[in-house]
């Protein structure tokens, strides 16, 4: 290393200090981070999506330099992958999951996203063929295509584009056989235990990793927790709502003071039923798999109303 080399070293090494303190002072300081979680999700970009090395960076907006010293370092100079790196381009890349319009047609990505799309419109009613012909593509080749690990971006967007218009329709059912088909597909999905619409968010259903309902939030309020079923809750409230009786562990003879109790319970915890302040009868009852008569005559036992209910103390 030459003189004038070595000055200019230590002119950066200086000035990178002088940076350091002066965000420490501010408040603003964030240390290097551990690389390895951010080689390993880059890596299964490469992997799942079938990008290239340099088009991750491209598209995450981070240099071709950053991500060739992140997954090989520098071997002509013995320079091993960085072991740590900026907070700034580490969220850069961990916030970065590829689109489907981000790839080549020809490229190959995962079938998550197309078959959880494809088995969400099977609860629907909308079979396989159906949904073929609607892509203007063979239905047993369509089969085998769903069987595979990988296929082509070009009918995952295709998929993909038709999955909302579907959603927004009834399946096909004007004639007998349109209807059995839209029966017998709905009861496989029943029997396949296939996840709705509902179970999905847009942003992340083509990710392998997710699970079903897990960025779909719990309802109730100032919870926050991922949800674990189609009832939306958390896994905390739904052992509670079932410890309770009003979920699926229902006690059918329930005496007035209990059913009285765990109305209480619903109408402060759960936001749904008090909607713009009005307290919907009908849900409440359905939370706690009642008729809204038997619920009217439990409040006029306990001579009280939803409302005063949420209010008490």
């Amino acid at each position: 290393m030459t003189s004038d080399q070595l000055r200019l070293l230590r002119a950066k090494h200086a000035a990178n200090a002088r940076r350091r303190r002066r965000m420490k002072r501010l408040g603003k300081w964030r240390p290097y981070v551990n690389a390895q979680p951010v080689r390993e999700h880059v890596v299964r970009i490469h992997d799942d999506m079938g990008l290239a090395w340099y088009r991750i960076g491209v598209l995450a907006g981070v240099g071709r330099a950053t991500i060739r010293r992140l997954i090989w370092g520098t071997p002509s100079r013995g320079i091993a992958p960085l072991r740590k790196m900026s907070p700034e381009l580490a969220d850069k890349l961990l916030n970065f999951w590829p689109d489907l319009d981000d790839l080549d047609a020809t490229a190959k990505v995962s079938t998550a996203g197309t078959i959880r799309r494809v088995q969400a419109l099977a609860v629907a009613g909308y079979s396989r063929t159906y949904i073929a012909d609607r892509l203007g593509i063979q239905a047993r080749w369509f089969q085998t295509v769903l069987y595979r690990d990988t296929m082509t971006a070009r009918i995952a967007r295709a998929v993909r584009d038709l999955y909302p218009e579907l959603r927004g329709q009834q399946p096909p059912s004007s004639t007998k056989p349109e209807r059995i088909v839209m029966e017998r597909t709905m009861q496989r999905a029943a029997r396949e235990e296939w996840e709705p619409f509902e179970a999905w968010d847009d942003d992340t259903i083509d990710d392998p990793r997710t699970k079903p309902w897990e960025h779909i939030r719990c309802h109730l309020d100032e919870c926050g927790r991922s949800s674990v079923s189609s009832n939306r809750l958390c896994s905390y409230h739904e052992r509670y709502f079932k410890e309770r009786g009003t979920l699926d562990g229902i006690r059918p003879k329930r005496n007035g003071a209990a059913l009285i109790e765990e109305a209480t319970f619903i109408v402060k915890t759960d936001r749904l039923v008090t909607r713009n302040e009005v307290i919907d009868r009908a849900l409440v009852a359905a939370r706690l798999l009642v008729t809204e008569d038997a619920l009217e005559r439990a409040l006029n036992r306990a001579n009280v109303t939803l409302t005063g209910l949420k209010e008490s103390a």
